[in-house]
């Protein structure tokens, strides 16, 4: 329920926040735990830090998903 939450939200494009939501997703995603959540981690991680470099905390979890 919260990825078709989060995924609604960067349908609405609001440059101020799809950072943050490409963040949030990540960490659902981690959380999930399925199959294919590395590669939606890795993705939207990715996509916090390309669309805001200065994004910190994405900077740290990607650092950490590239740890573990």
């Amino acid at each position: 329920k919260a990825i078709k939450h989060f995924e609604s939200l960067l349908k609405k494009n609001d440059e101020d926040q799809v950072h943050t939501v490409h963040y949030y997703l990540a960490r659902v995603h981690l959380e999930k735990k399925s199959p294919h959540s590395s590669k939606w981690v890795e993705h939207h991680l990715k996509k916090a830090v390309e669309i805001k470099p200065s994004f910190v905390e994405a900077l740290l979890t990607l650092g950490a998903f590239y740890s573990s």
